[in-house]
């Protein structure tokens, strides 16, 4: 769970970057990490595709109930998270939890969550790739 929490911190920090709204950053690393963990949800579906060779870009197209049961889960994971991280200011606590990490520990757990980023966000590309060999 604390790596859970150093994503969304890492998150709320970037997002306390952006100098034009820095009262909504909580909000914004709660839809980031949600995006995150949803597209991860995804790449643990495409991975068998990709090892069986299979092409997962002319499944059928998904019904109405598919859409909703996907709309749904990503909706949930939202408030989920919202709930987790986010409710009466418990972002706040996660802050306090890691501002006094070193400036070693701060890069390497920079790095380590844009790799966990890049790679979530990567393996759906990846697999386009290796399907289509």
């Amino acid at each position: 769970m604390k790596i859970y929490r150093y994503i969304y911190y890492k998150c709320y920090c970037l997002w306390l970057k952006k100098k034009d709204e820095p009262e909504n950053a909580y909000i914004n690393a709660i839809l980031s990490i949600t995006f995150l963990v949803y597209l991860t949800l995804i790449d643990i579906s495409y991975i068998p595709f990709a090892f069986f060779e299979r092409d997962i870009f002319h499944l059928p197209p998904a019904s109405l109930n598919v859409k909703i049961v996907i709309l749904t889960t990503a909706i949930a994971l939202g408030i989920f998270n919202y709930f987790l991280l986010a409710y009466k200011k418990k972002y706040l606590k996660i802050v306090e939890e890691f501002k006094d990490e070193t400036e070693k520990q701060r890069k390497r757990g920079t790095l380590y969550v844009w790799i966990y980023a890049i790679v979530t966000i990567g393996i759906p590309f990846f697999s386009l790739f290796f399907i289509h060999l």
